[in-house]
């Protein structure tokens, strides 16, 4: 049924060779970009959190952004929330 369906979009959107294994890596790179975890993309995809690793956690500049804060945090001590909240004094 899904199958049909598809084929059926992708006919009517005039994409050549078009197969919904084409969009899995965008959607997997889009899910990781805006905050979504391994876990996420492995349920969104149907795949073990193994294979999602594997194939998908490849360096991208808001991967690169979330590790540089993870990294500040474990560096300087602070949390989130106390990076985000000014002190009151």
């Amino acid at each position: 049924m899904a199958e049909r369906t598809l084929a059926a979009v992708f006919t009517k959107s005039k994409v050549k060779h078009a197969h919904a294994h084409r969009f899995r890596h965008p959607l997997a790179t889009d899910i990781l970009a805006r905050g979504g975890a391994i876990s996420d993309v492995a349920d969104v995809l149907g795949i073990s959190e193994n294979v999602a690793r594997k194939h998908y956690a490849k360096w991208s500049p808001a991967r690169q952004e979330r590790t540089s804060g993870i990294m500040r945090r474990v560096f300087t001590g602070t949390t989130e929330e106390t990076q985000r909240v000014p002190a009151v004094q």
